[in-house]
């Protein structure tokens, strides 16, 4: 279909394919309910416009624009149960600052696309701000393809959040995320703030919360806003952001970042990893359970490590097999001066006396252990509210220090006798 303006009603059922580098303009009101396939140009439903699509079979985008200024084109947060696919070039935008709309999505499949905040409608604001800002995602947002996908706000535009979760339903929106790149590096990025969805005109927001599977990794950069859990079963999430208002279990794959979270639950088969490469996590009551990891890195050559800033208790287990802790070194295995201090973990609360696993041996307290070049005394309660790693003597310096000490112990026995015989 060429681009130009298109008022009136659209009626049919059959697929309606949008191409060319132009824009197509929906102004009046349409009983469409076929196929839209949007393979390039623009696609747009300007703020103000009659009627609305209800409910159709299938929205695919690829190399073009859907730009939805209409609030509610696809029905209301409470109605809606619209599906969108978004390929390599497709892009969905929600009109302007000036002029947008808010529209409820159930599923969404990202393979190489982006879901971008252009603008916020401010649709029912309240004593809490806008209600309903920019989208809503109710079900499932699958990310495929073979290049990464966003979720985008790249104007950094004020009071424009994506709602998550059904508007009468506190579960979680689960965000199964696959391995495109092939590589640790992130195959959806989100850089929109993600906020509590809401009932319709009525009492407070929903409790909803975040679910991430699939191989891939996906990254949290925005000071999100929702409240609900955020649980981790596989592959990797990075929160460079905040998730502050939301408890954290990681069940299985890896939570990293450089970001602020709330309480965290590593439970078994999962694993915590703070920064990206050296870095700083900060995070509320911190439990790491039996068969837990912590991977830990840190820089002999620059004398750094991660760290994790607990704003509450550190809870080990120490029941049922102890949490395990791992250290990669960054730098050139330098061998430290004696007392060199690398603290990793920091809480205000109180240690529950559990203790780490490193290489299968249970570490005590001030217990030691080697790496590479190095000599570390585990110390739990440093400082009386720090867990970090101690130098001590290399080993061939206390080997040294070792046979120094019984020859002196000797010479002072054979004089001890000497003395006696004469």
């Amino acid at each position: 279909m060429a681009s130009g303006l298109t008022s009136g009603t659209i009626n049919g059922t059959s697929t309606l394919t949008k191409s060319g580098e132009g824009t197509w303009s929906i102004t009046g009101p349409t009983g469409f309910t076929g196929t839209l396939d949007i393979v390039g140009g623009t696609v747009t439903v300007p703020n103000g416009t009659g009627g609305s699509f209800g409910a159709l079979p299938t929205i695919t985008v690829t190399n073009g624009v859907f730009d939805v200024a209409k609030t509610d084109l696809f029905g209301n947060a409470a109605g809606s149960t619209q599906d969108i696919t978004l390929n390599g070039g497709g892009v969905l935008t929600n009109g302007t600052s000036t002029f947008a709309g808010f529209n409820s999505f159930k599923n969404i499949t990202l393979n190489g696309g982006e879901m971008r905040v252009t603008g916020t409608s401010n649709v029912l604001v309240g004593a809490g701000g806008a209600r309903f800002q920019a989208y809503e995602i109710k079900g499932v947002v699958s990310v495929g393809g073979t290049v990464p996908s966003s979720i985008t706000n790249p104007n950094d535009l004020p009071n424009a959040a994506i709602n998550i979760g059904d508007s009468f339903d506190a579960a979680q929106v689960i965000f199964d995320v696959a391995n495109v790149t092939a590589s640790p590096a992130a195959d959806l990025t989100v850089t929109a703030t993600l906020r509590n969805s809401e009932l319709p005109g009525f009492g407070a927001p929903i409790n909803t919360g975040l679910q991430k599977i699939g191989p891939g990794t996906m990254v949290l950069a925005a000071t999100n806003a929702y409240t609900g859990l955020t649980s981790v079963s596989e592959g990797r999430l990075v929160v460079n952001g905040s998730i502050a208002g939301s408890a954290t279990s990681v069940d299985g794959g890896t939570v990293s970042g450089s970001g602020i979270l709330g309480a965290v639950n590593v439970n078994s088969g999962g694993k915590l990893a703070p920064g990206e490469a050296i870095g700083t996590m900060a995070t509320g009551p911190l439990t790491l359970a039996a068969a837990s990891t912590l991977e830990l890195e840190i820089n002999t050559s620059t004398r750094t490590t991660d760290l994790i800033i607990t704003d509450g208790d550190l809870v080990l287990d120490k029941d049922f097999g102890s949490a395990l802790l791992t250290i990669t070194d960054l730098g050139s295995n330098a061998v430290l001066a004696a007392n060199t201090t690398l603290t990793f973990i920091n809480y205000t609360g109180t240690w529950n006396g559990g203790l780490f696993r490193v290489g299968g041996a249970l570490i005590p307290d001030d217990g030691t252990f080697q790496l590479g070049g190095n000599v570390f005394r585990l110390d739990y309660n440093a400082g009386g509210n720090s867990v970090a790693l101690i130098s001590v003597p290399e080993p061939n310096a206390i080997s040294i220090m070792t046979v120094a000490l019984g020859c002196v112990g000797l010479r002072r026995r054979y004089r001890r006798a000497a003395a006696k015989g004469t």
